[in-house]
């Protein structure tokens, strides 16, 4: 006797089967979203092509015209927060006679992100006054050897901020920045209202030593809510075996423990 068993069935194992073996090597993004950079995401594309849109150049959107600003006025950090868009940039002169005449760091907003207005903060005394837009200058609590880049007070150079997303963070440290002497070492920075700031530690969070980093261009830092740590980018310098400098990104990590000073550590450099 034969036993003759329905196709549709067996088809229908075999077709799980394979549904099962797909779902378990496929990456679980939850509901978060993904930029498409590269394919480690993507299994395989029909008639698909990734295009990076090109930025479109529009109006001016705010000009660094004050005395207090200068020339050498950028490393901006921009993100929206509740309402309104709140930027953070530094304030620089420079001349081929003095060099840099000062440093200091400013503070813009906007609701829409176009119109941007710099309030009169009334915290950082600039030229006998202090109507201006200034959170943050030389003279911080820590001090540097007298030179002309450590003189600026802790911070001036590359002061780079953010909006802490860790829901654990202290209420008097929910903005956060990095920022320091640009060849030697990186402090942090909090505040409050994002107005008001003092250092996150008297300790820097990337000590001098060990590393050929240059911290003079605009480093960043955020929470990392996947590995809950914090990460952030700098550039590095490193030697070739010809001797020549070559520039370097160099990526940091720092997972926070209670009553402890944040430090951060190399994690890695392409």
């Amino acid at each position: 006797m034969r036993l003759s068993l329905p196709a549709t069935p067996l088809l229908f194992l075999l077709l799980l089967t394979c549904f099962q073996a797909e779902a378990a090597d496929a990456v679980d993004i939850g509901s978060r979203r993904e930029l498409f950079v590269d394919d480690y995401l993507i299994d395989k594309t029909t008639n698909v092509t990734r295009m990076l849109n090109r930025p479109t150049p529009q109006k001016v959107a705010i000009i660094h015209d004050e005395p207090w600003e200068g020339a050498a006025s950028y490393y901006h950090s921009i993100f929206r927060d509740g309402d309104i868009y709140r930027m953070y940039y530094r304030g620089c002169n420079w001349n081929g006679v003095n060099k840099k005449v000062h440093e200091n760091i400013c503070y813009a907003q906007s609701k829409d992100g176009i119109h941007w207005t710099k309030p009169d903060l009334g915290l950082i005394p600039f030229g006998g006054s202090k109507h201006n837009n200034l959170l943050w200058s030389r003279g911080g609590p820590v001090k540097f050897p007298a030179d002309i880049w450590r003189s600026l007070g802790s911070g001036a150079v590359n002061f780079s901020v953010f909006k802490d997303a860790n829901p654990a963070c202290d209420a008097d440290a929910k903005y956060k920045a990095i920022g320091g002497d640009p060849f030697v070492v990186m402090y942090a920075f909090k505040s409050a209202d994002g107005i008001r700031w003092s250092m996150l530690a008297e300790k820097a969070v990337i000590p001098p030593g060990g590393l050929q980093s240059k911290f003079d261009s605009q480093s960043t830092m955020f929470w990392d809510p996947l590995r809950e740590c914090y990460v952030s980018f700098h550039k590095a310098c490193s030697k070739s075996p010809s001797g020549k400098w070559i520039r370097d990104l160099i990526t940091f990590m720092a997972r926070p423990i209670k009553n402890v000073p944040l430090v951060l550590t190399q994690n890695m450099i392409e």
